[in-house]
Formats: structure tokens, sequence, C-alpha cells
């Protein structure tokens, strides 16, 4: 058997087989180890990809192979962290994959995809300071400028600070993301939070209505914070004028026409709640929140035909799931700053 023959192979499950028959006549076939354990990870075997990808590392110094090597060894433990339900137990595995980093940025100090590699995983794991390093290190290698991307790490970092509560340089942080870029989207928002967490608040919400006006796709992440800033001040006409100015601008924002909803039906008022939704329904015919929330009030308001009719439009929609990859197409349930598919910042609405 010869590794060239998995070319011919049709499914993983094949390739699988004939890998494994290979490492088994050929325990220190490096090219079959890596594949191997690479296939074991995406199948979330990640102590058997890990004993291949660390098994063969010991004996190659071929400097390809080795990187090869280190990179797998990298992806299994911060998708095995990814997956420990315990903080500690998650932590453990990341800092694992820092020591092999470690050596990988040594030996691919000047190459570009390597570099860039890991300063994703630096990213992935919430090491912002390593991550911006390197990214600074890729863009002086390139001779290009980033200041987007950029100013999204810094966001980042200064994020963390504030959770570490290391408030005068979280502070430092979020000023230099929004220095080099004044719309940054994460940096508005956290440095809106910092402010309006510390006696601030009307510095936070400043930041926060700018989002409307500047950034009008992520509209959504602004109006969670005001109406919970505007209801706490019980100045509940303020947040509905916002609501409104914004939709007259940007009429086709089904999130937001949901969000008015959801005012509505708060304040007992059913009927217009319902004509919102069912505006925003004709604008996102296929997302499946606005559909049950329509069916719940239409339920509620004992209009049984409409909700008949809009349970089964729910049961014929399948797995959509509301947020979308606007790179590489891959949906989720839930809003991310950066798709974990394809690694873009910024790509998911």
């Amino acid at each position: 058997m010869k590794i060239e023959e998995l070319l011919l192979v049709e499914n993983k499950k094949e390739e699988e087989f004939l890998l494994r028959k290979i490492i088994r006549a050929e325990p220190t076939n490096v090219i079959a180890c890596i594949r191997l354990g690479n296939i074991l990870r995406e199948q979330k075997h990640y102590a058997e990809a890990l004993t291949l990808h660390q098994g063969s590392l010991a004996g190659v110094q071929d400097a390809s192979s080795r990187k090869k090597l280190l990179v797998g060894i990298i992806k299994d433990y911060v998708e095995a962290g990814k997956s420990e339900s315990v903080e500690a137990k998650r932590k453990t595995q990341f800092i694992k994959a820092i020591n092999f980093a470690d050596e990988l940025r040594k030996i691919a100090s000047s190459d570009v995809n390597e570099l860039k590699f890991l300063g994703s995983i630096y990213e992935d794991i919430s090491q912002w300071k390593e991550a911006i390093s390197l990214k600074q290190r890729v863009l002086k290698i390139t001779r290009e400028s980033d200041d987007r991307g950029l100013a999204i790490l810094y966001a980042f970092w200064g994020n963390s600070l504030i959770n570490e509560d290391n408030k005068k340089e979280a502070f430092k942080r979020l000023k230099e993301a929004l220095k080099l870029d004044k719309f940054c989207l994460p940096g508005l928002l956290f440095m809106g939070n910092y402010y309006y967490e510390n006696e601030n608040a009307d510095e936070g919400i400043k930041l926060w209505e700018k989002i409307l006006e500047d950034i009008p796709n992520y509209a959504f992440l602004s109006f969670e914070r005001l109406a919970d800033a505007y209801y706490a001040r019980h100045d509940f006409s303020r947040i509905e004028s916002l609501y409104t100015s914004f939709l007259n601008k940007n009429p086709e924002d089904a999130r937001v026409l949901t969000m008015l909803s959801e005012i509505h039906e708060k304040k007992g008022e059913d009927k217009q709640a319902i004509e919102i939704l069912e505006q925003a329904r004709e604008i996102e015919p296929r997302e499946i929140a606005i559909k049950k929330k329509l069916f719940k009030l239409y339920y509620d308001n004992k209009q049984y035909k409409d909700m008949f009719k809009e349970g089964e439009a729910i049961a014929s929609l399948g797995t959509y799931r509301g947020f979308k990859c606007y790179k590489c197409n891959t949906q989720f349930k839930e809003f991310k700053f950066k798709c974990s598919q394809c690694n873009n910042w910024l790509s998911i609405r």
C-alpha cells in the first residue's frame, strides 16, 4: 500500500482505513500520521489525534514535516479545549497549545502563512497581545497596513482587561482601537460598556447610538444595550423614538423591527406587535425567530388560522439558523464577531 493510492479514495471512512493500514506497516510514516491525526481531530477523537501527532514529532528533523506536525498538535489542543465544559480544563488545553505555538513561532519567524495561522490560534484562545504582535509581524513582512484588523484585536484585548478588572489598561487598549479605526464596531461597543459601567452612562449611550448612524448593519447589537439603558431610566419614549428614527432610514432591518415589536408586546399592544412582525416576516421570510414570535402572538390573540399557517411554515423551513457568514455562507444560531469556519472578522450578519 502506497500513500499515493489515497488520491483515489472517495470518502473519509475509506481514507481512515487505508491510513491505519499504512501506519501499521510503516509506523514512522509522518505524512500518514499527520493526515490520520487530522481526520481523527475532525471526528473529535482528540486524544488519539494527539497521540499520533506528538508520537511522530519526536524523531522528525525535517523542517517542513515538523511544522505540519506542530500545526496539527496546536489544532488538536485548541479543539480539545473548546470541547471542554469546565473552564479549568479548557485553559489547560489552551496552555499546552501555546507551548507548541511558541516553538512553531520560532521556526516560522518569516513564514507569513504560518504566522497568520498562529495569529488566528491566539485569537481563538483570547491571547490578544500575542495575536497583535503576530499581526504586526505579518504586516511588516508584507509591507501592508490593516488598521481595521488591528483595531478589532485591540478592542478585544481591552474587553478582556475589563473582565480581569484592569480598568486602567483596558481603557488604553480600547482608546487605541478607536484611534486606529473610529468605526471599529467592537471598539465602540466595548468602550460604551466601559463608560456605562464606570459612572459615565451618557458617554456610553452616545457611543452605542453612534453605531446606529455609522454601522447600521449591526444596529441590533447596539439596540440590545440601549433598550436596557433607557428602560433603567424609565425613558421609554427615547428608545421608541430611536427605533422609529432608525427604521425611517433603514426600513428593511428585520432584526430591529423584531426588537420594536417586543416593546409593543411588553406594553400589551399585541396588535401593533403583530403588524410589525408581519412586516419583518416579509423582509426575512426564512427567519424562524420571527415566525415563532408570530406563532405565539397569534395563539395569545386567538388568531388560530394564522397560527396554524405559521406553524406549517416553521416546519417547512428546516435548519436555517438566523445568522450567516457572508464570506463562506456558514450559518450560526447566535451572532459572532468572528467566523469560526473561515476566520474572517465581522462577516456574520
